[in-house]
């Protein structure tokens, strides 16, 4: 039994359809629009909006205009036209606008709308976007162009070859290292016009791509030239494979070096000749290595050739030039030529000083430095000695002249110790003895008698004192310096020890630099820090905890060294005799001594060179400084 047409569930049917369609279209990602023969839009779907910006109440009841540039406003009379004449469009590409402005590009296809009767009353637009589609297919056809370009007017020969070593595509410039036409290469394969000799070598590497071992290879080879000539050429080949990581082919870049091959072939004659020359002569690339190394470079610097080739120079040699290395070949580059001292080691450690002349050499490409060397180490230290000779002559003059004038101070200092100084205990020896004799003769000598013996005694030991510390400065005086490299801060702590291990209740908090090294006398260095270390010790004596610093202090011209301390100190009006023997700014009651110690100081720094000079306050202590030539 057949239901009627127009029944509730064909009707029911034909929504729910409807409904599906509507779905749809509303969607669709491409924009589905219509309008009237007028050009006034009547329907827009969500794709419409998401690629006009319009949403559909601004569009529907507006003009198709909107979406038209102005320079396109002339076509739609035309578009609409067609339609009304019953015909579809079938995806034109055109320029829309959007709601921001921006232009793209459409794909659109447009049919017309009838009504029941079949006439046309509008038309229906199916668009999509495909500015992104049409940009890219723009890069893919720019990238083409841009490789053909650059793949035929190349400097150097380029070319695709098949896995089986035939030539797939070649460019210009290969066909003129070659001489052959490019139908006629790409007829051959690269075997045929590689050198014998050079083909079993080709073919090992390319079985190396092929197999994985290698992504590229490099070679320099020989090529037949159409006539029968040859031609050298540096080969770097890659291998391209497809997305199975198959092989598909190789690209080829192939540089013409014949001229390069030339001119080393003349310089290797060059070389020749340049090997027999007695200087040591070597070229090097400006910026890269060494390429040549005579014999004579062997012998004076003790490298090989193979030792020293493709070796920067100036790191070899550890050349010592006028300028850093960069500015130095600028210069040299600059000027083509330079000629100089300069100072290099030998392979030994040996530093040498040559005369050295520089050319600079262009080879095609290249800029080369002809480089020879003359050593003058032995001429320089001639040179340098009668320099140094002629210029401390005359402060050798003054120095003997100002020891001599200290000398004679120093025996005038001498006559008066003999006629007071050590003259005054003898005489307390003799009064004391003759009481003795006087008074004690046949009796027991009592507490009275003790009294003056210790006396005579403690008279007698001074003077053994005084003699002993003049003889100590007459030896310092005369002694000979025999420098060489010692550590102060060791000396003076092997002196800090021997003092506390004589006092070893004493407290003392000592601070002692490391790591002074000096180029001195050891033997007299040791009697001036025995004096100034003893000096700060028996000065803090009376100090619950001695504060003693041996340091060091770096000003514009010299390294000056000090000696500080919190004892007694002393006051600075006094200061100018302080070095002068048998001067004591402290008496015996406070401070034993004899007044020696510190010219002996002072005449041991004076022979190393230097200074010596201190500062003070009463009760506060004192600082002394010296410095070393």
């Amino acid at each position: 039994m057949k239901k009627n047409p127009a029944s509730p569930d064909n009707d029911t049917r034909t929504s729910e359809v409807d409904a599906r369609l509507a779905a749809i279209v509303e969607n669709s990602d491409d924009a589905i629009l219509s309008e009237d023969l007028d050009g006034i839009i009547t329907s827009w779907n969500g794709g419409a909006e998401r690629i006009f910006g319009y949403s559909a109440s601004e569009a529907v009841g507006r003009s198709i205009s909107i979406l038209m540039p102005p320079d396109s406003l002339d076509d739609m009379p035309g578009i609409l036209d067609v339609v009304e004449r019953g015909s579809t469009l079938d995806r034109i590409e055109t320029m829309r606008v959007r709601k921001d402005g921006v232009r793209i590009i459409v794909s659109v296809t447009i049919s017309p709308i009838r009504d029941r009767s079949g006439k046309v009353i509008g038309a229906s637009k199916i668009a999509r976007d495909i500015t992104a589609q049409k940009k890219a297919q723009q890069d893919l056809r720019d990238s083409e162009e841009r490789f053909r370009s650059t793949f035929e007017q190349a400097a150097v020969g380029i070319a695709h070859v098949g896995v089986d070593g035939r030539w797939l595509r070649v460019n210009e410039r290969l066909c003129g290292i070659l001489g052959y036409s490019r139908e006629e290469l790409l007829s051959s394969d690269f075997g045929s016009v590689t050198h014998p000799d050079d083909l079993a070598l080709d073919w090992q590497n390319v079985r190396s791509l092929l197999a994985g071992e290698s992504e590229t290879f490099s070679m320099e080879k020989r090529y037949i030239v159409k006539g029968g000539g040859t031609v050298w050429a540096n080969l770097t080949v890659s291998l391209v494979r497809g997305e199975n990581d198959e092989p598909k082919y190789f690209i080829s870049v192939v540089e013409d070096i014949s001229g390069r091959k030339v001119a080393e072939k003349a310089m290797a004659r060059q070389a020749d000749l340049l090997n027999q020359a007695q200087e040591p002569i070597l070229v090097w690339e400006l910026g890269g290595g060494i390429i040549y190394w005579n014999r004579a470079a062997e012998e004076l610097y003790g490298y090989s050739r193979e030792e020293a080739i493709g070796r920067r120079s100036h790191e070899l040699l550890k050349t010592v030039q006028p300028l850093p290395s960069k500015e130095f070949e600028a210069s040299v580059e600059e000027n083509g030529n330079w000629q100089g001292e300069l100072k290099h080691t030998t392979k030994d450690g040996r530093v040498i000083i040559v005369e050295s002349r520089h050319k600079v050499v262009r080879d095609d490409d290249r800029l080369l430095v002809l480089e020879s060397n003359r050593d003058v180490t032995a001429r320089k230290r001639v040179e340098r000695q009668l320099s140094e000779m002629n210029l401390t002559l005359e402060k050798r003059v003054d120095e003997r002249t100002k020891q001599l004038h200290l000398a004679n101070k120093e025996l005038e200092a001498f006559a008066y110790s003999v006629s007071h100084d050590l003259r005054a205990p003898l005489r307390s020896i003799d009064g004391f003895g003759q009481i003795l004799l006087r008074e004690y003769t046949g009796k027991v000598i009592d507490e009275a008698g003790e009294r003056y013996i210790h006396k005579m005694s403690a008279a007698a030991s001074r003077m053994a004192s005084l003699i002993q510390d003049l003889l100590n400065l007459s030896k310092v005086s005369r002694a000979e310096l025999k420098k060489q490299r010692i550590d102060m801060g060791e000396l003076a702590h092997i002196v800090m020890d021997d003092l506390q291990g004589h006092s070893p209740e004493r407290k003392a908090d000592l601070k002692i630099a490391d790591h002074l090294m000096v180029n001195a006398d050891p033997r007299l260095l040791r009697v001036a820090l025995d004096n100034l270390l003893g000096n700060a010790w028996k000065f803090t004596g009376k100090r619950e905890v001695a504060e003693i610093e041996f340091g060091s202090r770096t000003t514009k011209n010299s390294t000056v060294y000090f000696v500080r301390d919190n004892g007694a100190g002393f006051s600075m009006e006094h200061a100018g005799n302080l070095f002068g023997p048998f001067q004591r700014l402290h008496g015996d009651s406070e401070f034993e001594g004899t007044g020696i110690g510190l010219a002996i100081v002072q005449r041991v720094i004076h022979k190393h060179g230097g200074t010596i000079s201190a500062e003070a306050e009463v009760d506060r202590g004192a600082t002394f400084y010296f410095t070393l030539s």
